[in-house]
């Protein structure tokens, strides 16, 4: 894609061709409804804290890959600031819609790098039949687990990363892989 700016990166990812680089502009970004990624893109916040990227949400997850094999992630926060629902929860159908968690990867693939992750109201990311990557990244201050990882064709690699301040720390289950190498959880 040539050079070009967009008012909000919604409107970026839909003129992006497979493969592009979208280099988002340091700031608060406020989403009222998730980014979705279908098509293997990156996404590039600033290059340090001065310059960070922040992409935040009170109620919905902020970011759904699905379906998408290459996506790149890097110098990114992903962050939901509302409320947690109570500790028991409603039946589904009686329950408010509120984000599970604040990043999730359904059935592609995602390298993520030096991102920050945090959900005051559920998980910070679940991966789920895909593969995933996750180095020098940051998830915390999540009301339940920091990882979900599930589903039997799933395969996670974590390198480098602090997960800390969460109901759990990386949950792994329904036949999912995962390799932690160098992480501190507690």
């Amino acid at each position: 894609m040539p050079s070009a700016e967009f008012p909000d990166l919604h409107q970026a990812i839909a003129a992006a061709a497979a493969g592009d680089a979208i280099l988002l502009a340091p700031g608060i970004h406020t989403l009222t409804e998730s980014l979705m990624l279908t098509k293997p893109l990156q996404i590039i916040g600033g290059s340090n804290a001065k310059e960070s990227a922040v992409l935040e949400s009170t109620d919905v997850c902020v970011l759904k890959v699905q379906q998408a094999l290459g996506v790149r992630l890097r110098n990114l926060t992903f962050r939901i600031t509302g409320e947690a629902s109570p500790t028991v929860e409603p039946a589904a159908e009686a329950r408010p819609a509120q984000a599970d968690e604040c990043v999730l990867v359904q059935t592609g693939s995602v390298l993520m790098e030096r991102c920050t992750i945090s959900s005051s109201v559920g998980r910070g990311i679940t991966i789920f039949n895909s593969r995933a990557t996750l180095n020098h990244c940051t998830i915390c201050d999540c009301s339940r687990s920091a990882v979900l990882v599930k589903g039997n064709s799933t395969y996670v690699t974590f390198n480098d990363n602090k997960i800390f301040n969460a109901k759990s720390g990386v949950v792994i289950f329904e036949g999912a892989e995962a390799v932690l190498n160098h992480n501190e959880v507690w």
